[in-house]
Formats: structure tokens, C-alpha cells, sequence
């Protein structure tokens, strides 16, 4: 469990969306669903949640 004020970025990883707190440390979210591009139109679902926790479109990596 962490704050959302913790969040400092979001990514898609293998198994699963992960928060990057901020300490460093990451967070993996296996409930959602990763796949399609944070560039679809309209984003997956994946994206739109890690913006509405985040406020910002997650990064690639």
C-alpha cells in the first residue's frame, strides 16, 4: 500500500503497471491490464489509470 502522493511516475512493465515511489522503489499493479501503447487512441486502460493516479501519462521504457 502506498500514498498517492508517493507516486512520482508510472510505467508499463512486464507483469503488470508499475509506480515509481518516491523512494526509488516500484510498485507493480498486476490488476490491470498492459497492453497496447501509451499512444492508442483511445489509450488502454493501463494508461488512463496510471494518469489518474500519477496526473501525467506514464513513461516508456
Amino acid at each position: 500500500m502506498f500514498l498517492r502522493s508517493a507516486v512520482t511516475s508510472a510505467r508499463q512493465g512486464s507483469y503488470g503497471t508499475g509506480f515509481v515511489l518516491d523512494d526509488g522503489s516500484v510498485v507493480v499493479v498486476f490488476a490491470l491490464q498492459c497492453v497496447g501503447s501509451p499512444d492508442s487512441d483511445p489509450p488502454p486502460r493501463w494508461v488512463v489509470a496510471a494518469r489518474d493516479i500519477t496526473g501525467r501519462y506514464p513513461v516508456r521504457i
